[in-house]
């Protein structure tokens, strides 16, 4: 039976790299793959010069990918298989006998691209009895870039420094160490992120999003999870159609915003809009300049220093404290507004209005809400 899985390598003046494991009994067959004792060890493993290679891209049949850029003169391709039947072990020589038949697998190098993808053979038999899951890790140069896809597992990536994109029909994405351009998608996975600095943009149909440590353009969405941000700096968008929202340490130009969760931020910084349209709002210790907005909880905010303006907008009830003994300019509405013992101003001072000036004038404070509304000056 002639072996299906093909290595080609084209690299001017390089010679072909062979797997390192080889059937002794097929030498003169480059690119058989040949079973290994464990399980646990990689199926096949091929070699390749490292600096030939300047992109990669990969298409997993069910499997995971990852990539990571920290090869040395060697790049390295290790092919991972396991039975997708729920059978624990398999002989490799049963493998072997499914992978001939069922499946092309291809790991070679053409013209600076490391291409490798496994997919089954049209007219494969059944599925339950010839499924196998085929992943692939892989280290190359930092400064290669790639396009990585999946059907179904996860896809990871590291210490790389081109242009990456990733997409999978289920699984997670995780980009750790990671700068230049990003783009990934999942249809359902969760999605992570850290260490990374460039243009990034992630996005999931139903998977909760955790990112941290990481500044740029970062645009991340998620259709249906949590999110939750930790030490983001840069141009940040964050949105979720049903999940909850948490920042922390974050500074720039910040918008995020959820459909259905409550919304929580502590230390940010810069330019934020917040928005919820159906849960509660907490935002403390927050610098700069803010919009933010919900209809559907309570709304308690502190701020640490205002920047040009502060816009707040909420039917339930709002909390403002913002520094005292400050210049401000106030448009207040509310049911009812409670705002203690207020010096210096000047302007229209009502029960459910205030519109003037405090201490002279200075940032812009809007409040509207359709129930009460408290602003406290804090020294």
């Amino acid at each position: 039976m002639k072996k299906t899985i093909f290595l080609a390598v084209l690299l001017m003046s390089f010679t072909a790299a062979a797997p390192l494991f080889a059937d002794d009994n097929e030498k003169g067959q480059p690119g058989h793959v040949a079973p290994q004792k464990e399980q646990e060890e990689p199926f096949a493993v091929y070699k390749f010069p490292a600096a030939a290679i300047e992109k990669v891209t990969v298409s997993a049949a069910g499997g995971s990918i990852r990539l990571s850029g920290d090869a040395g003169d060697e790049a390295v391709v290790e092919v991972r298989i396991r039975p997708s039947s729920g059978r624990k072990k398999m002989p490799k020589e049963d493998i072997q006998k499914i992978l001939d038949e069922n499946y092309t697998l291809e790991v070679k190098v053409e013209r600076g691209e490391l291409r490798v993808k496994a997919e089954r053979k049209s007219g494969a038999k059944g599925l339950f009895k010839t499924g196998l899951g085929i992943s692939f890790h892989l280290r190359v140069l930092q400064k290669a870039a790639s396009r990585l896809s999946t059907s179904g597992g996860s896809i990871r990536i590291q210490h790389l420094a081109g242009e990456e994109i990733l997409t999978t029909s289920g699984g997670s994405l995780h980009v750790d160490d990671v700068s230049g351009t990003v783009t990934g998608s999942t249809s359902g996975g969760s999605i992570h992120l850290s260490e990374s600095k460039g243009e990034i943009k992630l996005t999931t149909s139903g998977g909760s999003i955790h990112a941290g440590h990481s500044e740029g353009n970062i645009f991340l969405a998620t259709s249906g999870g949590s999110i939750r941000l930790n030490g983001l700096g840069g141009n940040i968008y964050a949105a979720t159609s049903g999940g909850s929202i948490r920042l922390a340490d974050i500074f720039g130009t910040v918008k995020a915003s959820t459909s259905g969760g409550s919304f929580h931020a502590d230390k940010v910084s810069g330019t934020f809009t917040a928005g919820t349209s159906g849960g509660s709002m907490h935002l403390t210790d927050i610098s700069g300049n803010l919009y933010a907005t919900t209809s559907g909880g309570s709304m308690n905010v502190r701020m640490t220093l205002v920047g040009d303006s502060v816009r707040l907008f909420n039917s339930g009830s709002i909390s403002l404290t913002v520094p005292g003994g400050k210049g401000y300019n106030l448009q207040i509405q509310g049911s009812k507004i409670e705002t203690g013992a207020v010096k210096n101003f000047q302007g229209v001072f009502e029960s459910n209005r205030i519109n003037g000036t405090l201490n002279g004038g200075g940032a812009e404070i809007y409040v509207k809400s359709s129930q009460r509304v408290r602003l406290r000056m804090e020294e």
